[in-house]
């Protein structure tokens, strides 16, 4: 028999897809973006949740009530607000972003639903791909 056979090649493969799978699940919230309107349509399911965005920048602004930066990513008729401590994208740009729903959060005169990133420093794992 050669120096790889059956019966060590089997295992090694195994291993290898075991954990190619369980990486890929592991990061599956940044591998799939989610629907914007399913978000908006179903605030309660999504709430306290970490999920990847995708859409256009829109209204980047000063957020008072956090001191935080935000902005809208809008992705046809949707549109969820989205507060950073990290540097926000231009309007008009595309991104995909990776944060925590929270549902009736105070923003102005009204409670808004949000994406909250997080910084990974933070243990979070909230960044802009542009």
């Amino acid at each position: 028999m050669g120096l790889l056979s059956s019966r060590t090649v089997r295992p090694k493969i195994s291993i290898v897809l075991v954990l190619l799978i369980g990486g890929l699940l592991s990061t599956g919230c940044r591998l799939f973006s989610t629907d914007l309107g399913r978000i908006t349509e179903h605030p309660f399911r999504y709430h306290g949740q970490e999920v990847t965005v995708q859409g256009e920048v829109a209204s980047v602004r000063w957020i008072p009530e956090t001191g935080t930066m935000g902005f809208c990513v809008v992705d046809g008729a949707d549109s969820l607000l989205v507060l950073t401590q990290a540097p926000v994208p231009r309007e008009g740009e595309r991104v995909r972003i990776a944060g925590r729903i929270h549902r009736d959060f105070p923003v102005g005169t009204s409670d808004r639903i949000v994406l909250l990133v997080v910084p990974r420093t933070a243990g979070g794992s909230g960044d802009v791909d542009r």
